[in-house]
């Protein structure tokens, strides 16, 4: 005979139809009809003491009978959780293995993977210092125009020529059109603040130039002024001693002016010799005049000696004119100083493995005056 639960009010469960019970409230509802009607037979009298204690004593009834049928239900789960836990417990053990497992299967592969990524991260920084490399030469190749305003003409010769030692086909790599354009540029730019060197000193001598001879002029006159008075006191003639005085100014004058144009022209064959673009056309332009002026100044030179009392000489001498070239020197030193990188400790030039001091000891060998 199957086990059977009883609880109070004669409620009685068979134990094998507890859980179908409490997992179908149409079964269950039976029983809770059964309470119902026990403790609804009585009439409801709230006059008397009796009749009320009546009604609390049905309703503490009700209580315990709901405790002892929810506690049938509850025990007959209890076995059921611990089951639960059981198999919980179970389940996360075997996930915690076998992800243990499963991990020391992938190992090897997760550790090739992981170098992987490690030397590909080496080679993309190795990548990215090249490309930084690079651009910091163009920089340094575009850093060569960024000038203080005060530098001579020498001194950015000087940078122009620096800048025609860089060979873009080497180290540049990809770049190799960048580093073409960027000298070019700066190039171009260099040779404007040349240029526009050349005419500031130009047309200060110029004006130098102009200034002295309003002063010699000057005093000629006042020599001329003064010879005229003593002829004119003397009652002498002082045509031929007026006019040879004044054909002496004329060719003290022009020989200075010869002098100042040579020099003139020296100096912008010299600058001429690194522009390139507008600047060289301009350049070229101003010389050619220069010397047609000068070969006409020449050219007058015989018939004022004449004039001057002063025998024609045979040939014109010109002396040779030896440039030092400090201010040059100095502005392709620190072009080649601007343009260097530290390396392992040591200063390079360019991407050719030359040291900065091999550099400027070349330099400074094979340039050390222009005639």
């Amino acid at each position: 005979m199957a086990d059977i639960i009883t609880i109070e009010g004669g409620i009685e469960i068979p134990q094998s139809d507890v859980i179908s019970v409490f997992s179908d409230t149409a079964k269950l509802q039976p029983y809770i009809d059964r309470v119902r009607d026990e403790v609804s037979t009585e009439k409801i009298d709230l006059t008397t003491d009796k009749s009320r204690k009546a009604i609390g004593s049905r309703a503490h009834k009700v209580s315990k009978i709901k405790t002892a049928l929810t506690k049938i239900g509850k025990d007959s789960v209890a076995d059921l959780k611990k089951q639960v836990l059981e198999v919980n417990a179970g389940v996360k053990y075997a996930e915690e293995k076998l992800s243990q497992l499963r991990d020391e299967t992938r190992k090897p592969l997760t550790d090739w993977e992981k170098e992987k990524e490690r030397l590909e991260e080496i080679e993309h920084q190795k990548e990215e210092a090249r490309i930084q490399a690079i651009q910091d030469e163009i920089n340094n190749i575009r850093n060569f125009a960024v000038l203080a305003g005060n530098e001579s003409i020498e001194h950015i010769a000087g940078l122009i020529e620096a800048l025609d030692t860089i060979d873009p086909s080497e180290g540049f790599d990809e770049f190799t059109q960048d580093a073409l354009v960027a000298i070019a540029e700066t190039k171009g730019e260099l040779a404007q603040a040349m240029q526009a060197k050349i005419t500031e000193r130009q047309q200060a001598e110029q004006q130098a130039q102009l200034q002295k001879e309003r002063e010699e002029n000057e005093k000629l006159r006042r020599e001329l002024a003064e010879l005229k008075a003593n002829a004119a006191a003397s009652k002498a003639p002082p045509e031929a001693t007026i006019n040879q005085t004044e054909s002496r100014a004329d060719l003290q004058a022009t020989q200075q002016n010869v002098d100042n144009l040579q020099r003139q022209i020296d100096q912008d064959k010299q600058c001429l010799a690194h522009a390139d673009g507008q600047a060289y056309h301009q350049g070229k332009k101003e010389l050619d005049e220069n010397q047609a002026r000068l070969d006409r100044m020449k050219s007058t030179l015989p018939k004022l000696n004449i004039l001057a009392g002063k025998k024609p000489p045979a040939v014109i001498n010109q002396a040779s004119v030896t440039v030092e070239f400090t201010e040059y020197q100095k502005g392709y030193i620190d072009a080649l100083e601007q343009y260097a990188h530290w390396k392992d400790g040591v200063m390079y030039v360019g991407t050719g493995g030359k040291t900065l001091t091999e550099a400027v000891s070349e330099f400074i060998a094979s340039n050390k005056t222009v005639a």
